[in-house]
């Protein structure tokens, strides 16, 4: 579902390195691991690769700001 979202509303400039492994990177970011560290574990992925991926899927998504979450 999110990869859906990235891919057709552009959010990443380049595609010579895989969607998915982009997705994940940014991801174990936002999860709280090291650019170095998620990059290692991604495997095949620079961690400056991995800090453009978290820059872009942070400016892509959408604003929480003002929802109302139910509990």
């Amino acid at each position: 579902m999110l990869a859906e979202f990235v891919r057709v509303n552009m959010v990443f400039q380049r595609n010579k390195v895989s969607l998915e492994k982009k997705l994940l990177g940014a991801l174990l970011c936002f999860a709280g691991l090291s650019y170095r560290r998620s990059a290692g574990l991604v495997g095949g992925l620079s961690y400056t690769a991995v800090r453009n991926a978290f820059i872009a899927l942070s400016k892509g998504l959408p604003s929480l700001r003002g929802c109302i979450v139910d509990a």
